[in-house]
């Protein structure tokens, strides 16, 4: 992120971060995020520094852990719904226990150690985790008619969009 900065009296190399390992789009959401803070601090030509970008890049995967423990704990929900539906009536106890491990399942998940670890570093997994969590829960809403396919296509054709400009392996 260090290195998205422009000469503008010549626009060589204008953003052009000199690291193609992954996608850039985790990068310029920082860099950009940074750049937003500095103008309203009123340091507009401030350069973006090395502990910023590492601050903006682990923020930004918290931000995608969360999300993703949220948006899992509610399509877990919505799954076990459907799943039941397809069986028989279900028992007020059933719907009791049906509660109570979406809501294990959906804590577990989140204090998975390896998730904890990813979402304290700006590494792409977070997000490419919080994409992912975002697909299967349009799939699954697409699945219990509760969104038509029109915004099902536009929403996850945006959602796996970033995600392939995150990282290529999202594909």
């Amino acid at each position: 992120i260090v290195q998205l900065q422009c000469d503008v009296t010549t626009w060589n190399d204008c953003l052009n971060p000199h690291f193609y390992a992954y996608g850039q789009f985790l990068l310029y959401l920082a860099f950009f995020g940074i750049k937003a803070a500095h103008f309203m601090k009123g340091d507009i030509g401030l350069p973006v520094s090395y502990d910023e970008a590492a601050l903006a890049l682990r923020i930004i995967s918290a931000i995608c852990a969360v999300g993703t423990g949220v948006i899992l704990y509610f399509s877990l929900g919505l799954l076990s719904s459907f799943w039941l539906k397809l069986g028989r009536h279900k028992t007020s106890l059933e719907e009791i226990f049906n509660k109570r491990l979406t809501a294990m399942t959906g804590l577990t998940i989140v204090f998975v150690p390896g998730l904890i670890q990813l979402a304290h570093f700006g590494t792409t997994e977070s997000l490419l985790m919080f994409i992912y969590i975002v697909l299967l829960c349009l799939s699954l809403r697409l699945l219990a008619k509760k969104i038509s396919l029109l915004p099902f296509v536009i929403l996850a054709g945006i959602a796996t969009g970033i995600g392939l400009a995150s990282k290529l392996s999202a594909l």
